[in-house]
């Protein structure tokens, strides 16, 4: 099975004159960026970090969090801007924030909140991105996602951090962004951020495991190419067959924020139940204003988006795969 380098379908792959042109673009401005860094140590205010497996929920629960309109998220626009985020935050103002409109020199049409992506990908300039440039910036990955041991010990955390105070500073409100690059080194970045909030997404393992099988078919074309984080399990899991390589990956991730989380104080963490956040989001709502109120910060009362979302968690496949996705992960859960 050709695990290591797989093929991405077409409609996945990169755009190679795009990378060429953002390559140049934030070559050009990393000194910017860095000056800019400089003049800030830590965030005023609360840092939002989503975890969870991927293929959990944690796009739509970043999308619900940038319609909230009282964080900085780093949206499609922002995330081109991954050597100086704060520059990019200042570009999105000028061009999407009203208050900066004059007479309707630069009015361009964002587009609403529509709560829909594939695969992790949003539409629209405002819509979150998973920002992963940027994390990898700092937390270069390996052969898998936890970082050894001697890159650990290169990372400049105080850079990071300070980079991340510039940003927020732009307007000035808490920033909310994915951290799942992380997620097995959830306490050095609890760490980093002692302001900061973890918002873990947890679902189902039967429809996470269903959910990430029709991801490798969508994303390679084929069910038996790697698909997203690889835990340390990579090298046994990848020997198995597909639905245990997914039911073993789901674990192993788990796992790892489980036992992160547990090292960080209780107020710092919100579990988020996926299929209950979609039926009641304002009760989500609710648990993230008080948590975030302990941290120092008072957030709107009036919860965002809609008062429902859709639940995927539905059986999409026939019996005799079902039966191999439950036999999985009671195997897997059993160890």
């Amino acid at each position: 099975m050709r695990l290591d380098t797989p093929e991405r379908k077409r409609a996945h792959r990169r755009n190679p004159e795009l990378e060429q042109v953002l390559e140049q673009l934030n070559r050009a401005l990393a000194p910017a960026g860095d000056a800019r860094a400089a003049e800030y140590d830590l965030p005023r205010h609360p840092v939002v970090l989503v975890v969870g497996c991927p293929r959990s929920g944690t796009t739509l629960l970043m999308q619900w969090l940038a319609a909230a309109g009282c964080f900085s998220v780093p949206s499609n626009l922002v995330a081109r801007f991954f050597r100086a985020p704060a520059i990019g935050a200042l570009v999105e103002r000028v061009l999407f924030d009203p208050v900066l409109d004059f007479r309707g020199e630069l009015r361009m049409d964002a587009g609403d909140a529509d709560f829909e992506s594939s695969l992790g990908k949003t539409r629209g300039p405002l819509q979150p991105s998973e920002f992963w440039y940027f994390w990898r910036r700092f937390f270069p990955p390996g052969q898998t996602a936890r970082i050894d041991e001697a890159a650990l010990a290169r990372v400049d955390g105080a850079r990071f951090v300070r980079e991340l105070a510039a940003w927020e500073a732009v307007r000035d409100r808490p920033l909310a962004l994915k951290a799942m690059l992380l997620d097995w080194h959830l306490p050095l970045l609890a760490g980093l951020l002692e302001r900061s909030l973890f918002l873990d997404v947890v679902r189902e393992p039967f429809f996470n495991i269903q959910s990430l099988l029709a991801a490798r078919r969508e994303f390679f074309g084929d069910e038996t190419q790697w698909y997203s984080l690889k835990p340390p399990e990579y090298g046994r899991l990848r020997t198995l067959d597909p639905v245990r390589q997914v039911a073993g990956q789901v674990r192993a991730t788990r796992h790892a924020i489980d036992g992160g989380l547990a090292a960080i104080p209780a107020d710092r963490r919100v579990r988020v139940d996926y299929e209950r956040f979609c039926e009641r989001p304002v009760e989500t709502w609710t648990r993230l204003r008080q948590a975030i109120s302990r941290l120092g910060h008072e957030l709107p009362v009036e919860p965002p988006g809609p008062t429902r979302f859709d639940v995927h968690d539905h059986v999409h496949v026939d019996q005799r795969r079902a039966d191999e996705i439950r036999t999985a992960w009671s195997d897997v859960a059993a160890t």
